[in-house]
């Protein structure tokens, strides 16, 4: 088994935030274990994360027009 990854060598990885990683762990987003008060994380369960966060290529959905209010009064 690999060694666990800590929460500073997960945010330099992703480069995300410490703050941010630790967000994402609470909520449960990012795969994480918590052992003994500390957050660990295993490599395999964050490369499975990132690849469920892959986007298709192809085509991009155009957007629509935005509408602009006028701000002028009379």
């Amino acid at each position: 088994m690999k060694p666990l990854l800590t929460v500073e060598q997960v945010s330099q990885w992703l480069n995300l935030s410490v703050s941010k990683i630790y967000q994402m762990a609470d909520a449960g987003t990012l795969p994480s274990l918590k052992i003994d008060g500390a957050i660990r994380f295993a490599e395999g369960d964050l490369l499975a994360y990132l690849e469920s966060c892959r986007r298709e290529s192809g085509p991009r959905k155009q957007s629509r027009p935005r509408r602009f209010r006028s701000k002028h009064f009379d």
